[in-house]
């Protein structure tokens, strides 16, 4: 545990692989997170997506929200993206808090998109009502100006929402390339920007 809480996560995998905790050692509470977060840092998300699944199948717990939507990461993040959408279909009947609820909006929207199974309509609406649930996530600004930038042509709009992310997050290296791909194909002075990295 305390190499999980100093972020030594390769040298704490090694050392519980060694160790042979079982599985329902790892989902000890104590315990549980930190290994997730482990396994998620070293890019071993299918042991992460196995023990999420043998968490939620094996507890009673009525606070396992965040875990269904850690869950739904991971399968996004293995572009596993019907699986994902299958997963948040079956937790439509839960309450969320606002910040997570704008996690299912926005996890939705991406589902969508990858997957091609509602208008483009309908993902650009969940993006936007995972950005007006909780405002302060970059992530979901630069998708939507992805969203108006690609699919709508609205270069204004698009570049707008990505100086927004840019703006909350100002390390996110994707949104400017996005902005610096979005001058270099326009190359009009409107959309003159420093990006300071």
């Amino acid at each position: 545990k305390a190499l999980l809480d100093l972020k030594l996560y390769e040298d704490a995998l090694q050392l519980i692989n060694a160790s042979k905790l079982s599985d329902e050692d790892l989902l000890e509470d104590f315990l549980f997170e930190s290994v997730l977060e482990a396994l998620e840092a070293c890019s071993l998300l299918q042991r992460s997506l196995e023990l999420i699944k043998t968490k939620l199948s094996s507890t009673s717990d009525t606070d396992i929200h965040v875990l269904h939507l850690r869950l739904i990461d991971n399968l996004i993040a293995m572009k596993q993206y019907k699986e994902a959408q299958e997963h948040l279909s079956s937790i439509s009947e839960l309450s969320f808090d606002a910040e997570n609820q704008a996690r299912v909006s926005f996890s939705t929207g991406l589902c969508s998109w990858y997957t091609g199974h509602r208008g483009k309509s309908q993902v650009l609406s969940h993006f936007l009502q995972a950005a007006k649930t909780n405002p302060l996530v970059a992530r979901y600004f630069t998708w939507i100006g992805l969203y108006y930038w690609r699919v709508e042509g609205d270069t204004e709009r698009g570049t707008k929402c990505l100086m927004k992310a840019l703006t909350l997050d100002p390390s996110d290296l994707s949104c400017a390339l996005l902005l610096a791909e979005i001058k270099l194909k326009t190359d009009n002075e409107s959309h003159v920007f420093v990006v300071n990295l």
